[in-house]
């Protein structure tokens, strides 16, 4: 059992603890896996309630961080370990549930049991795979929402704590939210990025320019020379790798590529060049300040290239 607020969350964690128990069991392995569960619940006994479930509620936090987080190789050691503690965990917070949520627990755990059962056959072998089968696994409906909430209320007002703050922290981590950029109007004398790159642009002519915030990563944006070159600043909450193959999807996403074969001189093997539409873009995201160069018209990668350079020199 898990307890949350939202039922999306909860069958978001469930799912992460058992993710190793589940790849590739059958059914009969799914069934002894319930029986072994009951048989945990009665010999359980009864603890502490209060303990029990702020022990899960922080097991869950734990697992989910993973989730997000750690390599895949990492992940797997975790999800490992969580599959193999989380059952005494579960059977224990059913075991000493007092009389008044038995009701609300069982409906929780049958919730959940079904929702692992549906994972058994699933292809859980990459987080596509995973994010898919938990979106085809039984929804947990109203009924688990409100029995969670009853739950939650009971640790609120008996144990002390809240298992509001765990979702919380579960949506940093899920969630992140990268702080705000600089301004890219101010970040870099635009005349030094348009003679780096050998392209005649009028900077006097400032056309503003979107701002971007999709958690992982935020972007600031400015304009020159009625949209001919865009200098943006960026950061992120993401890793990295997440964030370049975000850049690179949404290339290709909108009928562009990522441009392969550049000789990207000094920058960082991370620098992603892509064009959409004639329109060229660098972004070095391992700078001191994570940035993008666009030109429109301009199909010469090695000018982004010099201008990208010229960037990260005059703001080390």
């Amino acid at each position: 059992m898990v307890v949350r607020r939202s039922a999306a969350m909860a069958a978001a964690v469930v799912a992460a603890l058992v993710l190793a128990a589940c790849g590739g069991d059958d059914g009969d392995d799914t069934e002894a896996g319930s029986e072994d569960s009951d048989q945990a619940v009665d010999d359980a006994g009864g603890g502490d309630f209060c303990t029990d479930l702020e022990a899960i509620v922080d097991g869950g936090v734990e697992i989910m961080g993973a989730v997000f987080s750690e390599d895949s190789d990492a992940l797997a050691e975790v999800i490992d370990e969580a599959a193999e503690r989380y059952p005494e965990m579960a059977a224990s917070v059913r075991a000493s549930a007092p009389d008044e949520l038995s009701a609300d627990v069982a409906t929780v755990s049958e919730a959940t049991t079904a929702f692992i059962e549906a994972l058994a056959d699933a292809d859980l072998s990459s987080p596509e795979a995973a994010a898919a089968a938990m979106d085809d696994a039984p929804a947990m409906g109203p009924e688990v929402e409100e029995a969670s909430d009853r739950i939650a209320e009971y640790a609120r007002t008996e144990c002390g704590f809240d298992p509001d703050e765990a979702d919380e922290e579960l949506d940093d981590v899920a969630f992140p939210s990268s702080p705000e950029p600089p301004d890219a109007c101010a970040f870099v004398d635009p005349q030094v990025v348009a003679s780096a790159a050998g392209i005649e642009v009028n900077v006097a002519d400032e056309d503003g320019g979107a701002d971007v915030d999709l958690g992982i990563y935020a972007t600031k944006g400015c304009s020159y020379g009625n949209g001919s070159m865009s200098i943006s600043t960026i950061t992120y909450a993401g890793g990295l790798e997440e964030v370049a193959q975000s850049f690179a999807d949404s290339a290709e996403d909108n009928g562009g590529r990522v441009v392969t074969d550049a000789d990207l001189g000094s920058l960082p093997a991370s620098t992603v060049l892509t064009e959409v539409q004639g329109y060229l873009l660098i972004t070095v995201f391992e700078a001191p300040t994570a940035f993008s160069v666009g030109f429109e018209g301009n199909d010469d990668p090695a000018a982004l290239v010099a201008a990208a350079e010229a960037v990260v020199a005059a703001t080390a």
